[in-house]
């Protein structure tokens, strides 16, 4: 049987990588077998692109254009290389970000041409969706702050994301907001101002009932 492919997706310092572990860890103790994985990434390609992504040369800042041809790219292969094989082998496959943050950032926050970001998704997914996507959101400075604690708790540098002006994070929200209106029938929207714990319950009542495992 395929296995189920679940995205999760929202701005920066909502916990996505936080709830994707958590749920990685609770459907294996009902015997799920799952993998996580995150975007941009996945494979050693995809890594090499996201390095480029996450880090441009400081004289040369990405166009925007750009940005969407790395992600793209390096998405392709994440997907040919990696989900895909997996959800065939069974696995459920848990990813921190897919194609809707494409949609957002590059999108609906870069300004790119909708149709065209549409056509770009569908040849390097293969026409993949996930089965559920689950979209954290909780007020700006909740997530702000959250951001500046992980970054006082490692030895990582921030983001220029992560670094942008609270406008910026502001419009980001509205931004993924949009999506549960844009697929309703996909995108779960999850209060993340709870404690991961509660998080991580929440969506794991949903993917039972969604899916219907009886557990």
């Amino acid at each position: 049987m395929r296995g189920k492919f679940i995205s999760i997706e929202g701005g920066e310092g909502v916990g996505k990588s936080l709830l994707a572990s958590g749920l990685a860890r609770v459907l294996d103790k009902y015997g799920i077998s799952s993998i996580v994985t995150r975007e941009p990434g996945g494979t050693p390609t995809s890594n090499r692109l996201r390095d480029i992504f996450v880090s441009p040369p400081k004289d040369d800042p990405l166009l925007i254009e750009t940005e969407f041809c790395i992600i793209s790219a390096a998405r392709a292969q994440h997907v040919g290389k990696k989900i895909l094989p997996l959800l065939e082998q069974g696995q459920w496959v848990i990813c921190d970000r897919f194609s809707d943050s494409s949609r957002v950032y590059q999108g609906k926050i870069g300004g790119i041409d909708k149709n065209f970001i549409e056509q770009v998704i569908s040849h390097t997914t293969q026409g993949l969706e996930p089965d559920i996507t689950f979209l954290l959101d909780c007020d700006v400075d909740i997530s702000l702050s959250r951001v500046e604690q992980r970054f006082k708790l490692s030895s990582t540098d921030m983001s220029r994301y992560d670094l942008a002006e609270r406008s910026f994070h502001q419009k980001l929200q509205a931004a993924y907001r949009e999506l549960v209106e844009d697929f309703p029938d996909r995108v779960v929207l999850i209060d993340a101002s709870d404690t991961i714990e509660q998080v991580v319950e929440k969506s794991f009542k949903i993917l039972k009932d969604r899916f219907n495992l009886g557990l």
